[in-house]
């Protein structure tokens, strides 16, 4: 499962939309940072907009939660993008079916930037 995560934010770094729509279950939902309901369609379009996506994205602090079924992920990521740094924690809930590992379901929390010395 894990591999599977880091393959997904591969895809996300280099804006392969068709592998990224391949991660996605029909009826995933995306929960922004700013607490935006996303449907995948919405998602996938946003996405395909952006193009090549980011200079880069580091997944860190994985911690993955597997039930039957189910994989519940939390982690960190760190991106790169047209010189700006943004971290944001995240969740993802992974469904499998008929043997693959699809995300149901995604929320996204802004990390604060530390205040600056004074």
């Amino acid at each position: 499962m894990q591999q599977r995560v880091l393959n997904y934010f591969t895809a996300m770094r280099t804006g392969d939309s068709a592998t990224i729509a391949g991660f996605l279950a029909q009826d995933y939902r995306l929960i922004g940072m700013s607490g935006t309901l996303w449907t995948r369609s919405e998602r996938l379009k946003e996405l395909s907009a952006k193009g090549p996506a980011f200079e880069s994205i580091e997944p860190s602090e994985l911690d993955v939660c597997l039930f039957d079924s189910v994989a519940v992920v939390t982690g960190l990521v760190t991106i790169h993008d047209q010189g700006e740094v943004i971290r944001e924690r995240f969740t993802q809930v992974w469904l499998e079916q008929s043997n693959v590992w699809q995300m149901r379901l995604g929320q996204i929390t802004a990390v604060a930037r530390p205040a600056a010395p004074r």
